[in-house]
């Protein structure tokens, strides 16, 4: 049938014997929706779909509740779900007793994304651990809160102040370390690099119907120095760009310390104490007289 205009759904089905709607051969889509509600978008695509809508006020697909599976994919040549343009969440999985997404078997990347933020923050965020066999990554990174007195930027080198900062998301996340700019005094502290500093966002979380959303904190990039009691982001290990004493030069595969001039790196000597004198890791490149220098980070 076909439905120009209608005041309420244009198809109901109340209960059904077998199948709620069926359709058995479609020259186009199976089931085709150009606008649920008033959309501030529209997307049509080229491709016949199963089930196509162009743009939904709500969601393109809500399940309220299914005993077994909420959307399953049994094959697909290419994508199992492939969502264009959304204002907020791509998928989202409100309360599940198994796994909330479940891949058996893909050809190519169980999970791919890429997001557009200028920190690439966050293709994969969670609270909890992550469990992996193998893990191939740039670097890793840790929260710190400047407990110093002087202003950070990207690239310095921070220490150990003493003490973690709890219960900033709060209850969400882990607590936070205490740090201060590196000097060659305290450099047996050494913790990473400085990566960037991060403010802290707050947002609705949705819930499914019937209970209360949640307000839910997270730690986002952020533009500037970090200024005394600002959070950061550090990297504890990894690729790093890190300033450098530019009047040395530095060689790729040597060691590095703090230098006299505090958050920068130079290389070690044979008067460093190897009891008093932290490592930073080891350089990438040569310095070549430039004032950051690419350090794989990996503080001893």
């Amino acid at each position: 049938g076909s439905y120009n205009n209608t005041s309420n759904n244009g198809v109901e089905v109340e209960g059904a014997q077998g199948y709620g709607m069926y359709v058995g051969k479609a020259d186009m889509d199976g089931i085709h929706v150009r606008k649920a509600g008033s959309p501030s978008s529209t997307q049509s695509n080229t491709y016949d779909n199963g089930f196509e809508v162009e743009g939904a006020e709500g969601s393109g697909m809500y399940v309220g509740h299914a005993d077994i599976h909420g959307i399953q994919i049994s094959g697909a040549s290419q994508d199992g779900v492939y969502i264009y343009n959304t204002d907020d969440d791509g998928v989202y999985v409100g309360t599940v007793v198994d796994d909330g997404v479940y891949v058996y078997s893909a050809g190519d990347r169980a999970l791919y994304s890429n997001t557009t933020d200028a920190a690439h923050e966050w293709g994969l965020y969670t609270n909890d651990k992550i469990h992996a066999y193998n893990v191939t990554s740039k670097g890793n990174s840790s929260y710190a809160k400047n407990t110093g007195t002087q202003t950070l930027e990207p690239g310095d080198i921070v220490c150990i102040a003493g003490g973690l900062t709890e219960n900033v998301l709060d209850g969400e996340g882990f607590p936070v370390v205490n740090i201060t700019k590196a000097t060659k005094d305290n450099s047996q502290a050494v913790f990473g690099v400085v990566e960037y500093k991060v403010s802290i966002r707050e947002e609705m979380e949705d819930a499914p119907e019937g209970e209360s959303p949640e307000l839910k904190k997270s730690f986002e990039h952020s533009d500037g120095n970090i200024m005394p009691g600002d959070y950061l982001s550090v990297v504890v290990f990894g690729q790093a760009e890190v300033k450098v004493n530019d009047t040395k030069s530095i060689q790729a595969g040597q060691k590095l310390t703090v230098a006299e001039n505090p958050g920068a790196a130079r290389t070690l000597n044979s008067n460093d104490s190897w009891a008093d004198t932290g490592i930073l890791g080891k350089a990438l490149e040569n310095s070549n007289g430039k004032g950051m220098v690419t350090v794989f980070v990996n503080c001893k």
